[in-house]
């Protein structure tokens, strides 16, 4: 799968940031609707679990929607009833998405020097301005 970030967060905060979520509803939905991939096990997800491979874009969605909603569930079912609808077509949508989200990440760092930072859109440097080239390849130049 495409989908996952090739170089993860910090360890500490992968690990340790976890939300509440309601493990047997989203097994009892998901099985109900006969929808495709893993439901999220456990009665907490890190941000690791959300971003650990998955066998599927579903896998992935799933976790991501429980993790967004935490063990508030408002309007999860009438978005999986969506999905349910045509799990055909959000498999394709699903999967290009995927695709993009790899092909238009910009590169790790375009800008030379320490301190370096993308904020708000624009490339910035923080002790002073920076001659960096925006991922457009604008000249920008911001104090931070």
């Amino acid at each position: 799968m495409r989908a996952v970030p090739r170089s993860p967060r910090d360890e500490t905060v992968l690990e340790h940031h976890s939300v509440l979520i309601r493990t047997e509803w989203w097994r009892d939905e998901l099985g109900a609707r006969h929808l495709p991939g893993r439901p999220p096990s456990g009665d907490r997800l890190t941000r690791a679990d959300v971003w650990a491979p998955g066998d599927d874009v579903f896998t992935l969605l799933w976790r991501t929607l429980a993790w967004g909603s935490g063990s508030y569930l408002r309007l999860n079912a009438r978005r999986l009833t969506s999905i349910a609808a045509d799990v055909p077509r959000c498999e394709n949508l699903l999967t290009r998405a995927a695709d993009l989200s790899t092909a238009l990440r910009p590169p790790r760092s375009r800008c030379s020097g320490r301190g370096t930072a993308m904020r708000s859109g624009t490339w910035a440097r923080r002790s002073s301005p920076s001659s960096c080239t925006s991922p457009v390849g604008e000249r920008r130049t911001t104090r931070a």
